[in-house]
């Protein structure tokens, strides 16, 4: 569980959700698809950091699409 002060994200490496922490309501979700050792809420919720074990990767959660090519570091 990672927290912030504009949510709270809640998972494990298979299924990641993030709450609002004014409203409680769910942001967004995300199933990444391989194993993550650590998720970060980035921009107000905007993008997230997906680390695993050989990178880390800003994806933005305004695309509809959330594949890993897009945003890689």
């Amino acid at each position: 569980m990672k927290g912030s002060k504009d949510n709270v994200i809640v998972g494990n490496s298979g299924e990641y959700t993030a709450f609002s922490c004014s409203s409680g309501k769910a942001l967004w979700e995300y199933n990444p698809g391989y194993s993550v050792s650590d998720i970060i809420s980035l921009n107000g919720g905007e993008n997230i950091l997906v680390v695993d074990k050989t990178q880390a990767r800003v994806l933005g959660l305004s695309d509809e699409n959330n594949d890993d090519s897009e945003g890689e570091s």
